[in-house]
């Protein structure tokens, strides 16, 4: 259902529609500026989740290919698979938790590095 309310925008009264919990504000000076009428209060998941779902996918395919390539063994893919379930843990800090499992946790430096650049995950967390 959509219906006709005023709101502010600016510091001005403008005319709002608002639908199913959305709402798109008529004022000029935003039609203007942005060539289409901005939703005056976004959803997270309207704004972020095809991009998300778009990653999400790039993590399958990758895992796909790498696994029809004989490739999962690699440190860097079993580090990406150990990964996942934090993603799925439905607790907060899952950047946090995902990002400490990938990374060397040790103290200490090394007396030389072997190549230059990172790896993305701790190899030697997964060596056999």
């Amino acid at each position: 259902m959509v219906s006709r309310i005023t709101g502010e925008c600016d510091g001005r009264e403008v005319c709002l529609w608002r639908w199913h919990g959305g709402a798109v504000c008529t004022c000029p000076w935003r039609v203007a500026t942005y060539g289409f009428k901005m939703k005056t209060s976004p959803s997270l998941v309207d704004h972020g989740f095809m991009d998300a779902r778009s990653k999400l996918l790039d993590v399958a395919a990758f895992l796909d290919r790498v696994e029809r390539h004989g490739q999962a063994g690699d440190f860097r893919v079993r580090a990406l698979c150990d990964a996942l379930p934090l993603l799925a843990s439905g607790s907060s800090g899952r950047v946090r938790a995902i990002l400490e499992s990938l990374s060397d946790t040790t103290v200490e430096p090394i007396p030389a590095a072997a190549v230059q650049g990172a790896a993305g995950a701790w190899k030697e967390k997964y060596q056999d």
